[in-house]
């Protein structure tokens, strides 16, 4: 931000009451600098002319400085120049302005006493045939022949850092210098083409990233002095000299983004310093957010300038830290890179301060910043030219290492094979014995085989066992008909005995009607299938409970002191929904545990949840309430009781739940076809999401429906 703040000291400089000088007066001197006899005027209005500025000549205020600083800004300055030339003094006589970067810049002379303006207009962004002189500033020949005084007024517009480098200088001296100049930059530039096209052979044979960004990076610095020069302008650009400004910006900003990469791979930071290597990335991403403002947008031209000034300043001295850190860790070649980075940031400072006007116009702080780019541009080759040198060596080594470290392999694999031979030998005696040994084992082995398959059919003759039992205490087809119509049950366990089972029994004119879901199983869920079957019998057969909520209240107790769960670690429970249906009072009463009763009524679909609490387990809470839910039947009505084996079932085309809601949306789907039909379509659905049955059951799955219909239908 200091460039902003020295732009705010300008303008209040520039708006002080300073009296101009009276003019300034050519005498035997070969050259003037016209800085502190000029005037100074911001058109706010950005739309007047000479006339206008003309007649405010007023309030012009004397520059501060021989090379006045106006900062980075769209500002146009209109500047006014008094010169006098005595008789005596030579004719041939310029007005130079030595900056390349105004966009536009426009000369207004009063040779006579006429009121006619002679107008010279002159910008970078036309072609440089066009200019009235050939040099890569703004030049107008001065003409006294009429009068030995004149007027000069100096329009300038441009959106870079505006600095004003004003003389009046003898032709012959201009021609003079401008010569000497260009045989200067001819030299820097030949050596900046040799060194790229040098180091480009290198990148195509070593295929080294280092050397890509090295030759990309001298590419940059020749469009950047280039155009900064106003060569490219004079000798490149021709009659397309408009792009030069997006020319400039565009390598600006690689001027951020290559070095950083040269750095990341040169001294390979990302293995030496992390966190270096992280801020470096950053500043390239900051950097490449802005180009397409530069590249299509004038709206933020100035603000953008600004933007890569701040990352330049931030990038600099971090990448002069890299070298130095790597220097003092021992890596060698780091001390080029070191040496070639001070020099460029020395002559960018003077060329930098020189601009600011900190610093007056000389050799060196005109010229600073092509040095230093042509002293690192070279210092960095030799850099790359010494690691290199180095990795050769490293790799050398390595190959004679290797080379040692195989013969010696191949010593210790001659010794290995002898003395494995000699193993061998051995090992075939003591194979010999193990043969005997394995024939003895393996005959132990069929023995156990032979017990192990006796023990396997017990095994499986136990549980089919079971399953008899287990089918002999649920509920016949005939004893359900002989209580509903029409009704089904899709029984399918998951292994030969199930841990879901149903239970169905009329006591006192109430048809009670459960599923229940145990925990487990197999072998376990059928134990407690056992259980809670003849529990149920006691409550309702025994004790002649047929509330529903009653029924699995004393459920509740039963299983707790049965399996002793209030002083073991036994959790083991049971998820249930319960009915007890008076088909003479058509109505039906409904208690669950975990469970919800479904029943699909005029083509809707109903759901009634149970308490969200499990008959058994762990009981925090000093006694354990269910709630009872009484239906009225006025319609044909068809319920559905379910375990959530079939929701949880895998399959389809993802491998996942079939859920909840599917399974409701198909119990909705089915609900308007026979009975048995639904079984079969609940049956196939459940195959089919099975993949075949290819996928394995998970769970016991259990479905009961039955259909009450009422008096009124």
């Amino acid at each position: 931000m200091r460039f902003f703040g020295l732009f705010l000291l300008g303008l209040l400089c520039l708006t002080a009451p300073k009296v101009l000088a009276s003019g300034l007066v050519l005498g035997a001197e070969r050259s003037y600098m016209v800085g502190k006899n000029m005037g100074i005027y911001m058109d706010e209005s950005r739309t007047m002319g000479i006339k206008d500025v003309s007649s405010i000549q007023s309030r012009f205020v004397a520059a501060n400085d021989d090379v006045p600083y106006l900062g980075i800004n769209n500002n146009i300055y209109w500047l006014k120049i008094e010169l006098e030339k005595p008789k005596e003094a030579p004719n041939d006589w310029i007005l130079l302005l030595d900056h390349t970067q105004f966009n536009y810049v426009d000369f207004y002379l009063k040779t006579d006493s006429s009121a006619n303006w002679q107008e010279e207009k002159m910008s970078r962004l036309r072609p440089f045939r066009e200019r009235m002189l050939p040099y890569p500033g703004f030049a107008v020949k001065l003409d006294f022949s009429k009068r030995n005084k004149q007027l000069i007024f100096i329009r300038i517009e441009g959106q870079r850092l505006k600095v004003v480098p004003l003389y009046v200088i003898r032709h012959s001296e201009q021609e003079k210098q401008n010569n000497i100049e260009s045989t200067c930059y001819g030299l820097y530039f030949g050596i900046l083409l040799g060194l790229f096209l040098y180091n480009a052979f290198l990148t195509v044979t070593l295929r080294d990233k280092s050397y890509l960004y090295y030759t990309l990076s001298i590419l940059v610095t020749f469009l950047i002095f280039s155009n900064m020069s106003g060569k490219m302008c004079q000798y490149l650009l021709g009659d397309f000299a408009y792009i030069q400004p997006r020319v400039l910006e565009t390598t600006s900003a690689f001027l951020i983004i290559l070095p950083i990469s040269f750095t990341q791979t040169f001294l390979n930071i990302k293995q030496h310093i992390k966190w270096l290597d992280y801020t470096y990335s950053t500043i390239k991403l900051l950097t490449i957010a802005a180009l397409p403002l530069i590249m299509f947008s004038n709206d933020f031209f100035v603000e953008t300038q600004y933007y890569y000034y701040t990352l330049l300043s931030i990038q600099t001295p971090l990448l002069l830290y890299a070298g130095i850190a790597l220097w003092y860790k021992g890596e060698d070649y780091a001390r080029y890179y070191v040496f070639a980075w001070f020099g460029y940031i020395v002559g960018g400072t003077l060329n930098l301060q020189r601009d600011l006007g900190f610093l007056p116009y000389s050799f060196w702080t005109t010229h600073g910043a092509e040095i230093g780019s042509a002293l690192e541009a070279v210092l960095l080759s030799l850099a790359l030219s010494s690691r290199y040198q180095r990795f050769r060596q490293e790799k050398e080594k390595a190959t004679q290492h290797a080379l040692a470290v195989q013969e010696e392999a191949n010593r210790s694999l001659e010794q290995k094979v002898n003395e494995r031979t000699l193993a061998l030998s051995e090992a075939n005696q003591d194979l010999l014995q193990l043969n005997e040994e394995l024939a003895s084992t393996l005959e132990i082995v069929n023995v156990q085989k032979d017990e192990i398959a006796h023990q396997q059919e017990q095994i499986v003759s136990s549980i089919n066992y079971a399953q008899r039992i287990q089918k002999a205490i649920l509920p016949t087809l005939d004893e359900i008909a002989s209580h509903f119509k029409h009704f089904f049950v899709l029984f399918k366990p998951r292994d030969v005995v199930s841990g879901d089972f149903y239970y169905c029994q009329q006591i006192q004119g109430n048809i009670i009607l459960a599923v229940i879901d145990c925990t487990g199983h197999g072998v376990p869920g059928a134990f407690m299938s056992l259980v809670a079957n003849d529990l149920l019998n006691e409550i309702i057969l025994g004790r002649g409970v047929t509330a529903p909520h009653l029924i699995i209240a004393n459920l509740h107790k039963a299983v707790r002191k049965t399996l002793r769960q209030a002083d073991s670690k036994n959790h083991d429970g049971l998820d249930l929904v319960l009915l007890s249906v008076d088909k003479n009072k058509q109505s039906v009463a409904f208690a669950g545990a975990k469970n919800p009763l479904y029943y699909v009524q005029d083509t809707v679909l109903h759901i009634i949840k149970g308490d969200k609490m499990p008959v058994g387990g762990e009981q925090r809470e000093k006694e354990r309430f269910f709630t009872q839910h009484d239906l009225q039947i006025q319609a044909p009505t068809t319920f559905y009781l379910a375990t959530d084996g079939y929701p949880d079932q895998f399959g389809g085309p993802k491998g996942r739940k079939f859920l909840s809601k599917n399974f409701r949306e198909l119990l909705l789907e089915v609900s308007l076809e026979p009975l048995e039909e639904q079984k079969k379509m609940l049956d196939e659905r459940l195959v089919a999401w099975q993949k075949g049955g290819t996928m394995p059951q998970t769970d016991d799955i259990l479905v009961v429906g039955f259909k009450l219909e009422s008096n009124n239908a």
